[in-house]
């Protein structure tokens, strides 16, 4: 995916967990942010979805071919956000919405 030219960014989640993955890709670059929805993860527990360190990396897609590719490979993968030109992070579980600014 990578030769491809597929990849924007990725970004392990083994050390601090989803919440400082996303931070970090965000404080890369100037006025961008995220607008990320975790509700499809098979998870009710907030603090586990955003802090667990778990075996796991988050990957910034150049567009939605990677998505094909991730299927082809047999590599579970779930969509969870797009960037956007805005230094905010905005984060949804389920009815829950968090914002850092």
């Amino acid at each position: 995916m990578i030769k491809n030219n597929l990849i924007s960014a990725g970004h392990d989640i083994g050390s601090g967990g989803f919440i400082t993955s996303l931070m970090e890709m965000c404080f890369s670059t100037k006025n961008i942010g995220a607008n990320i929805d975790l509700s499809s993860l098979n998870e009710n527990d907030t603090v586990k979805i955003l802090f667990s360190e778990n075996c796991g990396i988050i990957i910034q897609g150049k567009d939605d071919k990677i998505e094909k590719e991730l299927i082809n490979n047999g590599i579970a993968a779930y969509k969870i956000g797009k960037v956007i030109k805005e230094n905010k992070l905005k984060i949804k579980i389920k009815k829950m919405n968090f914002y850092l600014i």
